[in-house]
């Protein structure tokens, strides 16, 4: 897949054009100050941030450290979260709990894995969808897969546009049919049949439009110094 490529202090309509255009921005030379002050101003100035996240905080309130724990945190269930963990995490989008989730996700390389581990996952939803076939297309569009906040849909249209929530583990944490599994199955397949690795470099910020794009990262050393940190942005015009 293509991305958009800037360089240097990002003006923030030209970061929403090319994100708008190819689903993912990276902005080389960004920032390498992990208060995440940097990030917070790049969030705020592309529409509103979120204040979901709650997993690591750094000095910047509405941003979140992503690293590996001696301890990972633990979701609501006593599950360790992913993202404060070594493990690979499959390609997903962000804050599938939330009805409204986030439009923006955004990723700033602190420090890399020196090792070469931890590379980023991307598969836009506009490559893959073709290879869907119609009836589990279908059967993802349905309003049937339940959340904590009621029953939702993992594709859906809007304004004629194909836009995706997923997240695997969200999903199985309520009972799904064996057709459902079937029908995952296939649009994991799909995903991986059309994905990317990105290697970010320290400095680097990755700006990925959350509708229309699954993220991941493969594994790396649980005593590895990766540092990332991430913002989310939402939309006001929802």
């Amino acid at each position: 897949m293509q991305i958009g490529s800037l360089d240097g202090p990002p003006d923030p309509p030209e970061v929403l054009s090319l994100l708008e255009q190819y689903g993912a921005v990276r902005i080389a030379s960004f920032s390498r100050d992990e208060s995440g002050i940097d990030l917070q101003r790049l969030a705020t100035s592309l529409d509103t941030p979120s204040a979901e996240d709650f997993t690591v905080s750094c000095t910047a309130p509405l941003v979140t450290r992503v690293e590996s724990l001696a301890d990972p945190k633990l979701d609501t269930e006593g599950l360790p979260i992913k993202s404060t963990s070594a493990v690979e995490f499959a390609c997903h989008t962000d804050e599938f709990y939330l009805p409204e989730p986030a439009k923006i996700v955004m990723l700033q390389c602190v420090r890399p894995d020196p090792h070469g581990g931890g590379d980023t996952i991307l598969s836009a939803l506009p490559n893959f969808l073709p290879l869907i076939s119609g009836e589990t297309r279908k059967l993802l569009s349905r309003r049937a897969f339940l959340t904590d906040f009621g029953l939702t849909q993992i594709l859906s249209r809007v304004a004629g546009e194909w836009e995706i929530r997923y997240n695997r583990d969200q999903i199985e944490r309520f009972p799904v049919t064996s057709e459902v599994q079937l029908a995952l199955e296939e649009l994991e397949h799909s995903a991986n049949e059309t994905r990317c690795l990105l290697r970010l470099e320290a400095g680097d910020c990755l700006v990925l439009d959350n509708r229309t794009l699954l993220h991941g990262r493969t594994e790396f050393r649980p005593n590895s110094p990766r540092l990332f940190l991430r913002a989310r942005v939402k939309s006001s015009e929802r």
